[in-house]
């Protein structure tokens, strides 16, 4: 009996964590034209990477540090200062990498301002994570006539790009208010939602931003969240992708008459891997009846991308300030701890902390400020979708609600969404080679009666007597897909082999 094959070549993708490494910078920001400081009421920082560049086995890469500060000078004024800081980083790697198949990200996982005479001392830790695509070339058994085969429905993961798609988000603001001066502004940023369509994918995003602004003489707040969403081109029928967003620069437009809408200006990145999913049905094992046949097999295992995992929840804090409150001014979020997803007991459990600052008059009309840190943590618990312990969640805060409890107490309500990338443990087991050794000899019988053994499979059943499982379940139709030991298996039909 002749023996024809076809087979397939694959290229099967995925993503790695392959570097992390932390940068530390300092930088003194000249004051002296801003009156002499007394006191900083808080300070945040966040981080982007705007390059990198492979040489050899270097990786230099270029970033920049967005470091706000709120303080109060000798009159009690309360002020805000914007800075930017450069900052450079190498990394060396064992591996000849491409531009296209690397990703870096970055957080300020640590920012503290230091008043030093006329300047602010400020000095950041930054965490740099570095993803590079780790792909793999397979050449599997698709097709093969003249022997009975088993097939597995595999899901392919093949990388497309890296995105890094420009956008710029334009939002109205309205401001009941006169505005006197824009003290500080703030916007943050997640992505909430992705939808994957044939070609194409949807990506919906979350802008908060905290506005600090002086209006008659008086310090007011104005926190403003809205949406966006962007369409991201592919070439695949099935993208996926984990996408996060980058706010690179930003802009506040206050109209000449100081009152009415204020602009909000946002040049963002989108980035992640976007991979094309396709499902393929291989060859997993086969016999002939006719010919003996050895195989080559592969067993690969990798994480395929599922997708965005979207978690909201409500954290709630009790703030004891050291003296009598006053007039709450305002209440910031300056920082986001986020610790790595770590399994326990199959339950997947993201961590962090979230950092408010509170800015109050006491009773004796000075202006203080107070630090409350609220633990967040939150589990996804499914035994179908593993996930990746290397990606990191973004996280963002979206609604800050206060309430005076007693004179120096306050209670703090704050709604915290999370974003986490899944992914599924994909166990790829294929034919790469099939080698036809020498013909069997035949025995020809009408009808046979196989006794299988308890545990048996009908496709261990299947190889044993010839018989394709499809032919086997056609002539006993009470038969199952695991054997109990009772069974009489009947076959009416010529085979190759004994038993």
């Amino acid at each position: 009996m002749d023996i024809k094959t076809n087979y397939e070549d694959y290229t099967i993708s995925g993503e790695e964590l392959f570097c992390q490494k932390q940068v530390i910078t300092q930088s003194n920001i000249d004051v002296s034209q801003k009156g002499e400081i007394s006191k900083i009421l808080f300070n945040e920082a966040n981080s982007v990477i705007v390059k990198t560049q492979i040489i050899g086995k270097q990786i230099k890469i270029q970033g920049k540090t967005f470091v706000k500060v709120c303080y109060c000078d000798n009159e009690n004024n309360i002020k805000g200062l914007d800075y930017v800081i450069d900052f450079t980083e190498s990394v060396l790697t064992n591996d000849l990498l491409k531009d296209e198949t690397i990703d870096f990200k970055s957080n300020v996982i640590d920012s503290i301002a230091t008043i030093i005479g006329e300047e602010i001392r400020v000095q950041n830790v930054i965490q740099l994570w570095g993803y590079k695509i780790v792909s793999n070339e397979q050449k599997l058994l698709t097709q093969i006539d003249g022997a009975i085969y088993k097939t597995q429905e595999a899901t392919i993961q093949t990388f497309e790009r890296y995105l890094n798609e420009f956008e710029t988000i334009t939002q109205d603001i309205s401001i009941e208010k006169p505005i006197d001066e824009v003290i500080l502004y703030t916007p943050k940023s997640a992505i909430i939602s992705v939808e994957s369509m044939e070609n194409k994918v949807n990506i919906v995003g979350q802008i908060s931003v905290d506005i600090l602004y002086k209006s008659n003489n008086e310090i007011e707040q104005k926190i403003e969240d809205f949406t966006f969403s962007k369409e991201i081109d592919s070439i695949g029928s099935k993208p996926v992708v984990c996408p996060y967003i980058l706010i690179n620069d930003s802009r506040l437009i206050i109209p000449s008459d100081m009152k009415g809408q204020i602009r909000l200006e946002l040049d963002t990145f989108i980035k992640g891997a976007l991979f094309n999913i396709e499902q393929k049905e291989i060859i997993e094992d086969l016999y002939s009846p006719s010919v003996n046949i050895e195989t080559t097999k592969n067993n690969y295992e990798y994480f395929s991308k599922v997708g965005l995992t979207i978690n909201e929840s409500r954290l709630n804090a009790t703030a004891k300030m050291e003296d009598n409150i006053k007039k709450i001014i305002s209440i910031s979020i300056t920082k986001e701890d986020i610790v790595p997803i770590v399994e326990q007991d199959g339950i997947f459990v993201s961590e962090g902390i979230i950092y408010a600052s509170i800015i109050y008059i006491n009773d004796n009309d000075e202006t203080n400020s107070h630090i409350v840190e609220m633990p967040y943590a939150f589990e996804v618990n499914n035994s179908k979708e593993l996930i990746n312990c290397d990606v990191y969640p973004e996280v963002l805060v979206l609604g800050i609600y206060s309430k005076i409890k007693s004179a120096n107490e306050v209670e703090l309500i704050v709604n915290v969404v999370s974003g986490l990338c899944n992914c599924k443990k994909i166990d790829l087991n294929g034919i790469s080679e099939v080698v036809i050794k020498e013909e069997k000899k035949e025995c020809h019988c009408a009808i046979r009666i196989y006794k299988p053994q308890k545990g048996e499979s009908l496709w261990d059943v299947a190889k044993r007597i010839g018989v394709g499982m499809d032919e086997i379940s056609k002539q006993n139709n009470d038969i199952k897909d695991v054997m109990d030991g009772n069974e009489n298996i009947l076959v009416f039909k010529e085979i190759g082999t004994s038993y």
